[in-house]
């Protein structure tokens, strides 16, 4: 069974669904599902703050016989690894995903990251530099999600962060998931967008040509109508390159079938 692994419900400040409804919508399209809430000790208040992980938890824990894993998604800033690598070694959860919501002050939900003044392809290498110091400070993750967060919120008529002009950042951020033992996470959010698809399957053709060889897939659904949605597309591009999708249970990497 493929999973969705990225998905948000009501304890997560941005998505008001619960977990039935999430639970319904995956069996549904014949899709696995692990949810996992929003853990942000850095973001502003108002966007994605830390749920409350021990109510999830215990709340949620009566829909595991139903299949439902649970997770977390923790936002990773250095000045907060301490206290998020505290919650992510919480036994009860089974897939930890690290995503890269800020930099440095910025966060990347809002569009003054985007207003610095220097230039564009400066503001792009400084996301992927604090990336890098980021995976390699905080190594209490199972997948890194969504590279290309960024680009959701980027005003400029070419938002893409291009695999081609940061080669060698890109595979700094690989080489440190790789030697960590940590996969990447193929997020459809954008995989329509057009300009999008092309650099994206450059990204994971370049971790795969660097050994990676495993990747999570999450539609970061915060509704139930978009669960599991374009993972046809998801699915073809890492047949494509060769990434064998995979999903966590109590932190262990399963092959989906």
């Amino acid at each position: 069974m493929i999973f969705d692994t990225h998905v948000h419900s009501r304890y997560s400040v941005d998505s008001n669904m619960n977990p039935e409804d999430a639970l319904a919508a995956a069996s549904k399209l014949g899709l696995g599902l692990c949810i996992t809430e929003h853990v942000d000790y850095e973001a502003d208040e108002d966007h994605c703050c830390a749920a409350d992980t021990d109510g999830y938890f215990s709340e949620y824990s009566v829909f595991k016989p139903a299949g439902l894993l649970l997770g977390l998604e923790i936002g990773l800033t250095v000045n907060t690894r301490g206290i998020a690598r505290k919650t992510a070694s919480d036994t009860r959860m089974d897939f930890c995903i690290g995503s890269v919501h800020m930099c440095y002050e910025y966060d990347l939900y809002k569009p003054d990251f985007w207003r610095q003044d220097i230039p564009a392809e400066d503001i792009m290498a400084r996301y992927l530099k604090y990336a890098l110091n980021s995976i390699e400070k905080c190594d209490f993750f199972d997948s890194l999600g969504h590279i290309d967060y960024p680009s959701r919120y980027c005003p400029l008529t070419d938002k893409d962060i291009k695999y081609k002009t940061f080669e060698k950042l890109y595979q700094n951020i690989f080489s440190a998931l790789l030697d960590r033992g940590k996969v990447i996470e193929i997020n459809t959010r954008r995989i329509c967008e057009p300009g999008a698809v092309q650099n994206l399957y450059d990204i994971y053709e370049g971790y795969y040509k660097l050994g990676g060889r495993y990747v999570t897939l999450g539609s970061d659904a915060h509704d139930q109508g978009n669960i599991g949605k374009d993972f046809d597309k998801a699915l073809r591009m890492a047949e494509k390159i060769g990434l064998v999708p995979v999903h966590y249970e109590n932190r262990e990497m399963i092959v989906d079938a």
